[in-house]
């Protein structure tokens, strides 16, 4: 345990010291004041970090331009929240040495003056001191000593994290003791990494793009010309029919003489016998009618 809590040492020593250039975690040694080095080896907060500091011990950085160091110290449960929130185990992270250079670059930075709230960070990132109010917060608002924080925050590139415990060493380094891990830029979005951290590797040559033959044109056939319509044959004229003529009167039958009833000759008379008294009456009578129907024939 003493050993990852001198390599912790070394790393935020290593970035105390103005233009000292390349070094790495294991060269720089207990630069903190007595009181960091008491809180990093003998409290037992801060065991995650530990063993991601013995793993990176090697590393080479490039220190910040500044007079004011300022280092943030994930504790072990800050490291238990990051981890789990991707889907990590502390040992996922231990296998990957850069994930834990990209994390813990943006923990450590250097400030120009006590008057200043910004800090520049080894990962080419700021850390910015504000209380939950918003309020900028200078270094010289940072009591001496040891002491509880109650309204200070500190932001990183992604995120924030709430500030537990500030540790001030003589007003040249602060440590500040943070209740959540700050969340480093994507690997995408991250700036280039020091020239010191990455080992120089030949560039491949660009591949020459081959330009790609051009298609041959494809003829379009033309549309065919519309038929020119057919023209009409002028209608023969009709001709306007004869006059028919007039039908002749014919003349109307002169009448003929109706025939003149030939007379009916009269019925000679018949000799009556004289008749007897009794028929000789009758008798009488029905010659007459006689006579007389022979006269209506």
């Amino acid at each position: 345990m003493m050993k990852y809590g001198l390599a912790l040492i070394a790393y935020l020593a290593a970035v105390s010291v103005k233009g000292a250039g390349a070094v790495t975690v294991n060269d720089a040694v207990a630069s903190l004041c007595p009181d960091a080095q008491n809180a990093l080896t003998n409290t037992g907060q801060f065991n995650t970090l530990q063993a991601i500091l013995g793993v990176i011990g090697n590393a080479e950085i490039t220190l910040p331009e500044g007079q004011k160091e300022i280092f943030v110290l994930p504790t072990d449960a800050a490291f238990n929240d990051f981890l789990s929130g991707k889907g990590l185990t502390p040992q996922d992270a231990l296998a990957d040495p850069d994930l834990l250079k990209r994390v813990l670059t943006v923990h450590v930075g250097v400030a120009t003056n006590n008057g200043a709230s910004i800090a520049d960070t080894v990962s080419g990132n700021k850390l910015r001191l504000f209380t939950y109010s918003d309020a900028k917060v200078p270094l010289t608002s940072v009591p001496a000593g040891t002491a509880p924080a109650t309204d200070l925050q500190v932001q990183g590139p992604m995120s924030k994290a709430p500030v537990e415990t500030t540790i001030s060493c003589d007003g040249n380094k602060y440590v500040l003791v943070a209740g959540a891990v700050l969340e480093p830029k994507p690997v995408d979005d991250a700036p280039a990494p020091d020239a010191a951290m990455v080992p120089a590797v030949a560039m491949s040559p660009e591949p020459v793009p081959v330009p790609l033959p051009s298609p041959e044109p494809v003829p379009v056939p033309l549309p065919s010309p519309e038929p020119s319509p057919m023209p009409m044959p002028s209608p023969s004229p009709v001709p306007s029919p004869s006059p028919v003529p007039s039908p002749s009167p014919v003349p109307s039958p002169e009448p003929s003489p109706e025939p003149s009833p030939e007379p009916v000759p009269s019925p000679e008379p018949v000799p009556v016998p004289p008749p007897s008294a009794a028929v000789g009456a009758k008798a009488v009578a029905a010659s007459a009618l006689a006579v007389v129907a022979a006269a209506l024939v």
